[in-house]
C-alpha cells in the first residue's frame, strides 16, 4: 500500500514542473546527495523505476488537493504500475484530501483506513 507517496525522485515525467520537484528536501533528508553527484542512486530510489511484471499488489491511495505530492504524479505511478505488473493495482483517489489527510481521525480518513482493511481482505481471499 502506498499513501500520497513521492513515486519519481527523478522527476522524469516533469510533472511537478521545473523548481518544484522536491530535489532540495530529498538531496538534504533523504538521499543525502544531490541529485547531479549520484544520479543513478535517485533513480534507482524512485519507486516508478522499480516497477517489474513480478510487483506486489499495490493500493495506491492519493488525495486530489494534495500540495506537497502532486495528484498527477500518483496517477502516472499507477499508470506504469498497471501496464507493467501482473498483480492487482488498485488506485483511491480521494476528493478535497490533502497531504496527510489521514493524520487527523476524520470521517474520511476513518472511511479510507476501512476501505483499505476491505482491500487487504479481498486480497487474502482471492486465490492466485
Amino acid at each position: 500500500m502506498a499513501s500520497y507517496g513521492n513515486y519519481d525522485f527523478c522527476n522524469r515525467f516533469g510533472i511537478r514542473g521545473r523548481g518544484s520537484d522536491m530535489g532540495g528536501f530529498l538531496a538534504r533528508y533523504v538521499m543525502k546527495v544531490p541529485r547531479h553527484e549520484e544520479p543513478s542512486r535517485w533513480d534507482d530510489a524512485s519507486p516508478v523505476a522499480r516497477v517489474r511484471a513480478d510487483a506486489p499488489p499495490f493500493l495506491v491511495i492519493h488525495g486530489t488537493h494534495d500540495s506537497l505530492l502532486w495528484v498527477e504524479e500518483a496517477r502516472r505511478f499507477v499508470d506504469v504500475l498497471r501496464a507493467t505488473s501482473r498483480a492487482p493495482v488498485t488506485y483511491a483517489e480521494i476528493p478535497g484530501a490533502q497531504h496527510a489527510f489521514d493524520i487527523s481521525s476524520t470521517l474520511r480518513s476513518l472511511l479510507v483506513v476501512h476501505g483499505m482493511v476491505r482491500w487487504l481482505e479481498h486480497l487474502l481471499a482471492t486465490p492466485r
